[in-house]
């Protein structure tokens, strides 16, 4: 019998939402791309080389003549090159021959092509999905970008076998949290013991030998991923408190499981030196709010990208609809109180006037409050998100100090509702937050709910303490 090893699964808290899209000057691949195929060096073995699709044109006057000028891409160009094992080598020094043949390459449209900061270090990084379909053999791979403008990727990372189990694990945890049941056993057994007896009648003591029914519970990791399992093991501890905070235990050993996973700094080493590193909407949050803020879009956006890569290194999506989420945060429960009554601009009406004014993530730098009916776009608001989180429709009861979100088709935890209310608990003024639906990815769902509405609270209560509320349009 294999020696069983202990498996953490406690309850992970949480919800499903939505936040704010990179800007296009974002550096990496942040322009589209094509892939084109063909055989660098003769060996017969397809290899990939990724190409921006418009490239920019500057155009330059001479005389009456107005002559185009490509510029240079935003990632030096490469190859990725087919190695014996089906995996792919980076090239990058390419001579000016060789750079003008791979352009020369067919397009192939059937590799999926996924942009995302995948190291979580504000840099979209790219991740080629697909890739056996046109490349017998051929793995799938992520190139994570340089921070260096027109430089080759730093890292290439294949998803071979170890990093596969590692994904398929940890996305389908995502899905449901009695992912791991399969590999729990149960072993019984009938065991006697010895038991004294007294009878009334006789006066006298006797002995028994009775059965007792007796199971031992096991897991067996053979099937699963051992790293995911100890992975798994650091993050639903974090996930249950919201944050992820950089230099605890926790933070600094999730660093380095990433770190030997894809063999790449995530948060760019912030986790275990600090800083706010890869968690950008953080900027204009004001001290002492910033290392919680750091913290809570930190876990959210590390659950996001960990959902997009179960989905799409693996040529198929993990996460299905109709396994019920529900979070919620509460005084005492998570919720952040966002002021003391009796402090200057504190009070129900300017706390709910700015819960309206910022819905959800995707509306931090909003200014107008939402109304009943209005529509919107929930959007990602993680770095390197490059999907809306989709369409939501806002509900609003004035008189309760409340408001919903509500899902619409398309958005990417629909169907799912999170609301909110304004209310005061002993002497103190706080958001409560609860998230329900049967949306896809229900474990990370929750996640992903928790940390983006605490970063909604930080920011609201950071414009409560500055009095910004007083520059925001009424609440219609």
């Amino acid at each position: 019998m294999k020696k069983p090893i202990a498996l953490l699964l406690v309850g992970w808290m949480a919800c499903g939402f939505a936040p704010t899209a990179l800007a296009t000057e974002s550096p990496g691949f942040a322009k589209e791309f094509i892939s084109r195929v063909g055989d660098l060096n003769g060996d017969g073995r397809l290899d990939i080389f990724l190409q921006e699709k418009k490239p920019k044109i500057v155009p330059i006057a001479l005389d009456d003549m107005v002559i185009p000028i490509p510029l240079r891409p935003d990632v030096g160009e490469f190859v990725l090159q087919q190695n014996s094992s089906g995996q792919f080598d980076l090239i990058s020094n390419l001579t000016q021959q060789a750079k003008q043949a791979v352009k020369q390459w067919a397009i192939d449209q059937a590799i999926e092509i996924l942009r995302k900061d995948f190291n979580l270090d504000g840099i979209i990084d790219v991740l080629l999905g697909d890739v056996g379909s046109v490349i017998p053999g051929g793995k799938n791979v992520i190139v994570f970008a340089s921070p260096d403008m027109n430089g080759a990727p730093s890292v290439v990372r294949n998803v071979d076998s170890v990093l596969d189990q590692f994904i398929k694990d940890v996305g389908g945890f995502s899905d449901n949290p009695n992912y791991f049941a399969s590999g729990v056993y149960v072993q019984c057994y009938t065991i006697y013991i010895r038991t004294l007896h007294y009878d009334s009648y006789t006066l006298e003591y006797y002995y028994t030998y009775d059965p007792y029914w007796i199971c031992d519970y096991y897991f067996d990791p053979s099937g699963f991923s051992i790293p995911a399992i100890n992975f798994l093991n650091k993050l639903v501890p974090v996930a249950n408190s919201g944050q992820l905070v950089a230099q605890t235990g926790d933070a600094i050993s999730i660093s380095q499981q990433l770190r030997d996973m894809f063999g790449i700094d995530f948060f760019r080493n912030a986790l275990q030196e600090g800083g706010i590193g890869g968690v950008p909407w953080c900027e204009g949050v004001p001290w002492p709010e910033l290392e919680p803020c750091a913290g809570y879009g930190r876990l959210g956006g590390l659950v996001e990208v960990l959902r997009d890569l179960a989905a799409g290194a693996r040529d198929a999506v993990s996460c299905s609809v109709g396994v019920p989420h529900f979070y919620s945060m509460s005084p005492g429960n998570g919720a952040l109180s966002q002021c003391e009554i009796g402090d200057q601009f504190c009070s129900k009406q300017i706390v709910y006037h700015e819960q309206l004014t910022h819905p959800v993530t995707g509306y931090l730098r909003n200014g107008n409050p939402i109304r009943e009916g209005q529509r919107g776009t929930a959007e990602v608001a993680f770095p390197g998100s490059w999907d809306d989180g989709g369409p939501i429709i806002f509900h609003v009861d004035k008189p309760r100090f409340w408001h919903q979100n509500k899902t619409l088709e398309g958005h990417a935890f629909h169907p799912g509702t999170v609301s909110r209310q304004t209310v005061e608990h002993q002497g103190e003024i706080y958001i409560t937050t609860v998230g329900t639906g049967t949306g896809p990815c229900a474990t990370f769902n929750n996640i992903v709910g928790i940390s983006a509405f605490s970063t909604v609270d930080l920011w609201i209560k950071s414009h409560v303490f500055a009095n910004i509320t007083s520059n925001h349009a009424p609440i219609p």
